[in-house]
Parts: C-alpha cells; structure tokens; sequence
C-alpha cells in the first residue's frame, strides 16, 4: 500500500507560491503504480508559477493518458514495466514543455522557467528524472539518502572538491542553476534507476524546503515515522516548513512523501491474451489524485496560448502584476554555452 502525503506553502516573504506539485496512485494488475513531481518556478523570472504548473499538469496528463499502454506492453513483454521506456517518454515530454514554455514567454514578453524532479515507482523499483535542483530522497531504517543530484555551480563545485555539501546549501552558488525547463535551447534531464522497498519513505522536495534543514534535519525529522502512516508524515512535513520559516527561509517550501508500507493484491484488469487493441493498465476506477492550489481550489486552463493540457496552479493575477522577490532568494540559469543567464 503507498501512502501519499503533499504539503506547500508560499511562505512568509513571498506573495506568489511559484512551486507546484502532484502526487498521483493507481491500482494495476502489476500492482499500485504512484507519480510524484515537484517543479520550483525559478525565482526573480515573472510567472514562474505558471511554468511550474504548466508542467506539473503535462505530467498528470502522462500519468492517466499514456502511461497505461506503455506499461502493459512492458508486462506483456517481459513481466515488468519498461521504465526505459518511461525514461524516454519522460525526455520527450520535457524537450516539448521546455519549447512550449519558452516560446510562450518570446509571445508574451515574459521569462518563466522551472525546476522539474519526478518519480514513477512500480514493482519494487523508481524511475527518477532531474531537471534543476528539487531534490528526491530516501529515507529508510533511520537512514537518509539524496537519490537526485542538484544541477548547480555549487553541487559542481561540491563534485570538485572545493567546496563541501553543507558549503553549498548556503553558497551564492547554490542560487545559480545549471539548468531549467523554459530557459534552455537544449534541455538534458538527467534519468536514475533503483529499487523501491517496503519501508521506504521517498521525499521529494524544493530547495526551500531542503536549505534551513540539510539532511540530517530532515533525517532526524522522519526517522521515527512508519511509511504507512500518513497522519505522522503529514505532521512531520507540516513541522518542518514551520521551522523552515521560523529559520528564516524566505522561498515557497513544498514537499511531498511516498509511504511504501506492505503492498495489497493487485487488481486484475488486463483483457483477454491475444487482444489487437491495447488494453488499459489503470483499474476501473480513477487513480488517486493529490494537487497542490494554493490560490484556488479547482485547475485553471490558462489557454491556447500557454498550450498546457491544463495547469494546477492559478496566479494571483496577469504578470506584470505578479511581485516577486529578488536577492538571495533569486534564481538564475545557464542557458546552453551562453554564460550566466540572470533574472
């Protein structure tokens, strides 16, 4: 059984919460199937809650759309899903959002881009995509593990040496992204594999989140918590961003949790051996949906224009009336070979 729980706040600085997240279950008959994203609109670019939830919605889509026929035929195939396959399909998603999103900004005359980290988990395993510097980790026997690598100057100069991981939360570098979805001419997401285990706890969460607390806050925080309690993890989250804030964290702070407790049965819903048509993976009824909308309750459809399928989040209102704040807080990005990319 997965047990999910998703908390976002804008924050006690912020008038606009640019992170937006969704966390989605489905009962398969190769068991429950769960997607979880958190994108980080990236700061001081207007509308970054627009891009964040622009793409957090095309994943949804993926999730109810797509998903089911790419994994029956990875069943069908080899007894387990494809998530090669789920790569793959992930990298074209990203490539189209980061041309869609981008252009909308040439159109409109604004410069939105996000972060992008998801995980698929199915059959005791995870696909985990990067874009930016949300992080994904595991936490399991009291331990804690950073399954994401952050696209930064600063985790770079952490890879080099010249700086150490607990340097980095705090650096000037650590504002500075080495890449973003809307910002780039070539986006190259970063994809991982591995296992998925009862008892896993998987956190995803943005660098609000994350910075006032390091990891061993966050070990600490979850350590006690059985994955499949929902009400504890809900309250641990829930007390980590109040101490985030009462720490002086001045972004949005989202974070979203993955419970693997002991699985069910799985339902069985394949049609009959031998069917032309590709037969649906989901069951009968909907998959269990969990969005963030801190400014409203219901999707908002921002249009043809900004060509998401839909988003999840409303702004507060057109861009040129949007505030955000700048300073250590603000965001920049490289884009492909051109140098810093400031907001």
């Amino acid at each position: 059984m997965l047990s999910v729980v998703g908390r976002s706040s804008v924050g006690t600085h912020k008038s606009v919460n640019q992170d937006s997240w969704c966390a989605l279950v489905a009962t398969t008959s190769a068991g429950e199937m769960a997607l979880a994203v958190v994108c980080d609109g990236v700061g001081g670019l207007s509308s970054g809650e627009l891009a964040s939830a622009t793409v957090v919605g095309a994943f949804s889509d993926w999730f109810e759309r797509d998903l089911p026929s790419l994994a029956a035929a990875g069943v069908r195939a080899t007894g387990r899903v494809d998530l090669s396959a789920v790569a793959a399909a992930w990298s074209s998603l990203l490539a189209d959002l980061n041309l869609r999103i981008s252009e909308y900004g040439r159109q409109h005359g604004a410069r939105l881009g996000t972060t992008f980290t998801g995980i698929l988990v199915c059959q005791g395993r995870y696909v985990l995509g990067q874009v930016g510097d949300c992080r994904a980790y595991r936490l399991a026997g009291g331990a804690i593990e950073q399954l994401s690598e952050d696209q930064t100057l600063a985790a770079r100069a952490v890879a080099e040496g010249t700086m150490t991981k607990e340097q980095a939360l705090h650096a000037p570098q650590g504002s500075v992204l080495l890449q973003s979805v809307g910002t780039q001419r070539e986006l190259r997401p970063e994809f991982s594999y591995g296992e998925a285990r009862t008892g896993d706890v998987l956190l995803l969460c943005c660098d609000g989140f994350y910075r006032q607390l390091g990891d061993e806050g966050i070990r600490a925080a979850y350590a006690n918590v059985g994955p499949g309690d929902e009400a504890a993890l809900a309250a641990v989250t829930e007390g980590l961003i109040e101490q985030d804030m009462a720490r002086g964290e001045k972004d949005n702070l989202t974070a979203v949790c993955l419970g693997l407790a002991d699985a069910d049965e799985p339902t069985t819903v394949f049609g009959p051996e031998g069917a032309d048509q590709p037969t649906t993976l989901l069951d009968a009824d909907e998959p269990t949906t969990v969005f963030s909308s801190p400014a409203d309750d219901e999707p908002t459809d921002f249009g043809a224009a900004a060509s998401p399928a839909h988003a999840l989040v409303a702004p507060s209102g057109p861009d040129d009336a949007t505030t955000l704040l700048t300073g250590d807080e603000s965001t920049s990005s490289l884009e492909g070979g051109d140098g810093p990319w400031r907001a």
